[in-house]
């Protein structure tokens, strides 16, 4: 029990590994996104004009 007690500790992380990494996916789309909707205000700018 003991040696079981001792290593929970490295399994608990391995989850908090995952989830960063999808976070990590989820972020990395956020300049594309951010970039077309500037884009697209630029060009809505533009066509009002």
């Amino acid at each position: 029990i003991a040696n079981l007690l001792s290593e929970q500790p490295r399994f608990d992380w391995e989850h908090l590994g995952f989830m960063m990494y999808d976070y990590k996916g989820l972020l990395m789309g956020w300049p594309g996104i951010l970039q077309l909707h500037s884009v697209r205000n630029k060009c809505r700018k533009h066509s009002n004009n």
